[in-house]
């Protein structure tokens, strides 16, 4: 996962024109990425500045230079700027995101480090095998959470954004879709994947147990595995073979980007 920041400053008397001209231009392209996972837009104002970051998480590098081109620490300026006397940074700073560091427990819990049986993020504790309970790859026994945002995402099932279903009579297909759902919807918050903490999903049939397996592992992090809950649930719709609701818990603050007005927000 890439971080990259890029930040300038207006006038303050220009700043909430420029706010809107940079949410219609660089948040809007980069949420028309395929690679970019989320972005933010934060604001400061000091003396006659209002001083303007804008932070975006990426899949990978590649996904950085799909967007920016072979020179990605260059700043990507769009038409308009001017107006708004902008001062740019003309360098754009690129971060990694590095791995999360396994949770130091007391001696008696006798935590295994290399198996990732602790996990912290944030204020978020994922214990994946407590002593005495089966290892699974798939889920975490336990996950103890203090603080942060809370996002509850109703039942995903696989419709695209036009009501239609998508993977008739295809397991595999409408699991895919169901996890683009979740991903879509938790974007609208500001979330992602990494930041459920609760699932629970409902198969029409657990004979398709070990595909949606495979599906999920594809799509969240091994390092944050959420709680989990899979049940069989024959009255689903006859055509809808698969649904899945999750919690969310993130701890990185509410971007300054209003809510949208309506429709879906691109990831």
């Amino acid at each position: 996962m890439i971080v990259r920041t890029w930040g300038g400053r207006v006038p303050l008397e220009h700043a909430a024109g420029f706010r809107q001209h940079l949410l219609a231009t660089g948040v809007a392209d980069y949420r028309r990425q395929p690679g970019c996972v989320d972005v933010q837009l934060w604001r400061r104002d000091q003396d006659w500045w209002a001083h303007f970051l804008l932070v975006s998480r990426w899949r990978d590098s590649g996904a950085v230079r799909q967007y920016a081109g072979e020179r990605p620490e260059t700043a990507v300026l769009y038409p308009g700027d001017e107006r708004y006397g902008l001062v740019p940074d003309t360098i754009v700073s690129h971060f990694e995101v590095l791995p999360e560091q396994p949770y130091a427990a007391g001696p008696a819990d006798d935590p295994d480090p290399e198996q990732g049986t602790y996990r912290l993020a944030g204020d978020v504790l994922r214990v994946r095998t407590p002593a005495g309970l089966s290892t699974s790859a798939q889920y975490s026994h336990v996950v103890q959470v203090t603080g942060g945002r809370t996002a509850y995402v109703s039942g995903q099932v696989p419709y695209d954004d036009q009501g239609r279903l998508v993977g008739r009579g295809d397991f595999r297909g409408q699991a895919e879709q169901v996890m683009g759902n979740l991903r879509r919807a938790l974007a609208a918050v500001t979330m992602d994947l990494t930041d459920i903490v609760k699932v629970t999903s409902y198969l029409a049939d657990m004979a398709d147990l070990d595909t949606y397996r495979e599906v999920r592992l594809a799509h969240l992090s091994a390092d944050a595995m959420p709680a989990s809950t899979t049940v069989q649930a024959a009255s689903l719709h006859p055509e809808i073979l698969i649904e899945v609701d999750v919690v969310a818990v993130s701890h990185r603050p509410v971007p300054v980007l209003g809510a949208p007005t309506s429709g879906a927000v691109d990831p």
